[in-house]
């Protein structure tokens, strides 16, 4: 019998025995009571190597809240205290715009994933990123804090601060830097010209989005994605709207990311002259983030990817055709199928259909349906995943199967 993830890993376990022979294989569900030979250990979690995380919710949390249409301050909880610089918040009862916010641009100023306006301002809204493992809100009514609605809120942190100047590449920028989750999120105003913005991780990025905004109305959220296709360099999607993939030179320059800096060209979505742009970049992180792609088998037998951690948000999006951007998580459905998304280019409310299905798994995900959103025949399908716990080590905690 063997049992195997994606790519080249695969362990194949063998047993011989005669006519009449009972054999036993524990598979966690009893102690291990063996003595291993010298030089080896016994197959389970806690022998794997340690993750370089090994707590992510002092990285990225999750949280969900009831509104009460007074202010407050919201806290994620966790192991350990998230000091957020990026947070989404979405209304998960009512048709409300997705809010967008970040410690740079400054409390209440607000982008929207599902529209292509410019920053708004609502003064109810959020308003302190100061608040210790958490945020401020005020009264709140239209999307943040109304009463007896139901919320969800994504945070994910740089290094605390708004920034502070980076003179890597070819355009100055203010960045906000946490290489160790692989996260950070920058500022620039545009060139007109093509050029090099510095990312300030270690590494080139799996993925990054850009918006205009201020004063360039019309432009969406603008995604690279390191496995979108080929040569994803050459390629963008948008938040916007449920669009496949698309070739064009205007965004990245046709060129790849590096470990220093990310290119832009000249299109008014990620570098008009005197127009401000913010961005983030991410990279994969073992045991605590992954990008990537499958392809779908349009089977309920649907295919397993191999993260490395037990999820706690995953993004997915079919780049080789239109399909929705699907955000499940472990926090609005703690157990499996989780049946409970949210549409990240759109203003509904949070589904909770059968024909979406996933498994989240104690190292991955497992696709349950037929559908072109996440598992539709030979389409491609990239996706953006945090953990909740990692596969394994000695951290706070080790995935394990729901």
């Amino acid at each position: 019998t063997s049992v195997s993830n994606t790519g080249d890993q695969a362990f194949v376990f063998c047993f011989l025995g005669r006519s009449g022979d009972k054999v036993t294989f524990n598979a966690g569900q009893s102690a291990f009571t063996g003595t291993a030979p010298a030089g080896a250990l016994p197959l389970c979690t806690a022998n794997l190597p340690a993750p370089a995380i090994k707590d992510p919710s002092a990285h990225m949390n999750v949280v969900i809240y009831t509104g009460n249409g007074s202010a407050r301050d919201i806290t994620f909880g966790g192991n350990s205290e998230l000091t957020a610089d990026y947070i989404a918040i979405k209304n998960r009862d009512q048709t409300d715009q997705w809010k967008n916010l970040s410690r740079g641009r400054g409390v209440t100023k607000e982008l929207n994933w599902d529209d292509d306006a410019v920053e708004s301002t609502d003064t109810d809204g959020l308003d302190d990123f100061g608040v210790t493992d958490g945020f401020g809100l005020g009264s709140g009514a239209g999307g943040y804090n109304d009463n007896t609605e139901k919320f969800v809120a994504f945070g994910w942190a740089a290094n605390g601060t708004t920034g502070s100047l980076n003179e890597v590449g070819t355009i100055d920028s203010t960045v906000s830097v946490n290489d160790t989750a692989g996260f950070s999120i920058g500022r620039h105003t545009g060139t007109g010209s093509a050029g090099t913005l510095g990312h300030g991780l270690s590494a080139a990025p799996d993925m990054i989005i850009i918006k205009c905004y201020q004063t360039q109305a019309g432009q969406s959220h603008i995604m690279y994605h390191s496995s979108n296709t080929a040569a994803p360099e050459t390629d963008y999607l948008r938040m916007v709207d449920n669009a496949a993939t698309v070739d064009y030179n205007d965004y990245w320059n046709d060129t790849a990311p590096t470990s220093s800096v990310f290119s832009v060209a000249t299109d008014n979505g990620v570098n008009n002259t005197d127009l401000p742009y913010e961005w983030l970049c991410f990279r994969s992180i073992p045991g605590y983030s992954s990008f990537g792609s499958y392809v779908g088998n349009g089977n309920v037998d649907g295919p397993y990817t191999y993260f490395g951690f037990r999820p706690q948000f995953i993004l997915f999006k079919c780049s080789s055709t239109t399909g929705s951007w699907l955000i499940f998580d472990a926090v609005r459905q703690p157990y499996n199928p989780n049946f409970r998304y949210l549409l990240a280019h759109d203003t509904t409310v949070e589904r909770t259909t059968s024909d979406e299905d996933i498994d989240m798994l104690a190292s991955g995900v497992k696709l349950r349906s037929v559908n072109s959103s996440t598992n539709s025949s030979g389409q491609t399908y990239v996706y953006a995943a945090f953990a909740e716990n990692p596969f394994g080590g000695s951290g706070v905690a080790q995935g394990r199967a729901r």
